[in-house]
C-alpha cells in the first residue's frame, strides 16, 4: 500500500464524519498531507507507510521520507497545541500506528520496532482503527 492508497483508506473510513482534505505544498516544507475537520476540531496527519518490520528484532524502523522539515512541522504544531499526528501503516505486519506530533517527530524511523508500538497512541492489527481513530483525532487536546 503507498501512502496514496493509505490516504484513500483514510478518506473511506473516516470522511464521512465531517471535512478530509489531502494537501500537497510545494511552498511550505514539511506540512503535513492530509487535514481534518470534525465537529470543531481541526487536526493535520502525516500518512506514512513501510513495507515491513526491520527483519533483526533490534532494527531501527526507519522512513527514507520522512524528512527533518516534517518532524519540524509536526512536532510544532503539536508543543503549540495543534491537532498533528502521523499515521504509519506497515504494510506486511497490516499494522496501522497513530502518533502524536510530537511523539513521531522524536521517535518515528529513529527506534525499533518495540519503541514503537511502546508509545503508538493507536495500533490496529489486521484491520483499520476506525473508532480508535477517532477517540483521538475527534477529541479536543485539553487547554484547547
Amino acid at each position: 500500500m503507498s501512502e496514496h492508497a493509505l490516504w484513500g483508506t483514510v478518506r473511506d473510513r473516516l470522511a464521512r464524519d465531517g471535512v478530509w482534505d489531502r494537501v500537497e505544498n510545494r511552498v511550505l516544507r514539511g506540512m503535513a498531507d492530509t487535514n481534518y475537520l470534525v465537529k470543531g476540531v481541526e487536526g493535520w496527519v502525516e500518512l506514512k507507510h513501510r513495507d515491513a518490520w526491520p527483519a533483526r528484532a533490534g532494527g531501527t524502523v526507519t522512513l527514507e521520507h520522512f524528512t527533518s522539515w516534517q518532524r519540524e512541522w509536526l512536532r510544532t504544531r503539536w508543543l503549540n497545541g495543534g491537532h498533528a499526528y502521523m499515521l504509519l501503516y506497515i504494510q506486511r505486519a497490516r499494522t496501522y500506528l497513530l502518533f502524536d506530533g510530537f511523539t513521531a517527530s522524536q521517535i518515528v524511523g529513529l527506534d525499533t520496532r518495540a519503541e514503537h508500538e511502546r508509545v503508538a497512541l493507536v495500533i490496529g492489527h489486521s484491520a483499520f482503527p476506525t473508532e480508535e481513530l477517532k477517540a483521538i483525532l475527534y477529541v479536543k487536546r485539553p487547554g484547547n
